[in-house]
């Protein structure tokens, strides 16, 4: 069977077990940065959704000023 490597074209049938694995893990971890770079860009569109909707959604009346915080000398 004939592949493909950066432009040029090759025997498989004269690879090593060595080269053919190699070359297996490449196509492999390829498509896994394929699938993670489609998980991240979807986690931020879900991320920009639900901040937009909080930013819509919070009642004004839960408002407060800022708690204030007790040093450990005040406790």
């Amino acid at each position: 069977m004939a592949i493909k490597l950066d432009g040029k074209w090759y025997d498989e049938s004269k690879f090593t077990p060595e080269l053919k694995n190699a070359i297996i893990q490449v196509n492999n971890y390829q498509k896994q940065v394929t699938n993670l770079n489609a998980d991240l860009q979807n986690c931020k569109i879900i991320l920009a959704h639900h901040s937009n909707y909080i930013k819509e959604n919070v009642p004004a009346a839960a408002e407060i000023d800022e708690p204030k915080t007790e040093t450990p000398a005040e406790k």
